[in-house]
């Protein structure tokens, strides 16, 4: 019977610690992505782009202009604080607009 308990303890207590060692590792990982903030982002549809527009600033390595290959990135909201992770291609026009796709 104590053995059971003590199982069942040890198994709780690698369960909590695999939970709380997980989430930082996560959140850190997307806050070292490029990213670019913009005042407002909108989704286009029907296409898989995600807008951003009105006084963007990009951090993080993002280029402020031209043409972006295909690369995770994130796109947030001033407005809102949303932040979308965008995986697709895209243009950069900052401060003006970022245009990125396959954005979730």
């Amino acid at each position: 019977m104590q053995t059971r308990t003590l199982s069942a303890a040890l198994i709780a207590a690698a369960t909590i610690a695999t939970v709380l060692l997980s989430v930082p590792a996560a959140a850190s990982a997307n806050a070292v992505l490029p990213t670019y903030t913009c005042d407002n982002v909108v989704p286009t549809p029907p296409g898989p782009e995600t807008v951003g527009f009105g006084n963007c600033v990009a951090s993080n390595g993002a280029p402020a202009t031209g043409v972006l290959a295909a690369a995770d990135r994130n796109l947030v909201d001033r407005t809102t604080s949303a932040t979308l992770l965008c995986k697709g291609a895209g243009e950069a026009f900052v401060p003006d607009i970022v245009i990125l796709t396959d954005c979730q």
